[in-house]
């Protein structure tokens, strides 16, 4: 999120909207890569970090504290990585959650930084299909999961108040009495 320049100043680095979409796919790519691995080569004590992770998320989601919430998501998702047992997809994860990171703030910010239960689905489905082994249920939750940003994203980016008026109504100039 930080860039460092020649002459070793620092500013926020650029967002460059043109690569949401490879943005997003990289995110899919590495859920349902990682999920589906972690499926099947998770330990005992991974399985049990994972399940002691969603109880933390449920009691962070009361607060709203947006900067937890992202950190705790990013979490998550290299836990998983790590259970899927290949250190360059955790390293490949961590990187693409990193540079997601402000996506995840937009779209927290979004929905008011209020998650609920339901909205953990997701990361519950996945972590049951690790739990069983279920490789293609783990990847399928993922996905799910990888698609709640890219929605919340498109709705929010491409927000228009022109959709669905009737353009005549629109560009009709006012009637002279």
């Amino acid at each position: 999120l930080v860039q460092t320049l020649r002459n070793r100043s620092s500013i926020v680095a650029p967002f460059d909207v043109a690569t949401l979409q490879s943005h997003v796919s990289a995110t899919l790519l590495m859920y349902c890569t990682t999920a589906r691995l972690a499926a099947i080569n998770r330990t005992p004590d991974q399985l049990q970090a994972l399940q002691a992770m969603l109880n933390l998320h449920r009691a962070d989601m009361k607060d709203a504290d947006l900067a937890v919430l992202v950190s705790n998501n990013r979490a998550f998702h290299i836990a998983i990585a790590e259970a899927a047992g290949n250190s360059f997809f955790t390293a490949w994860t961590t990187a693409v959650l990193d540079q997601g990171q402000r996506l995840m703030g937009m779209y927290l910010k979004d929905t008011g930084g209020q998650r609920s239960d339901a909205q953990l689905n997701d990361h519950i489905a996945i972590v049951n299909a690790v739990a069983k082994g279920d490789a293609e249920a783990a990847e399928q939750a993922a996905r799910a999961d990888g698609m709640i940003l890219f929605d919340q994203m498109s709705s929010h980016l491409f927000k228009d108040s022109l959709i669905g008026q009737p353009l005549g109504a629109m560009l009709a100039a006012p009637k002279r009495r």
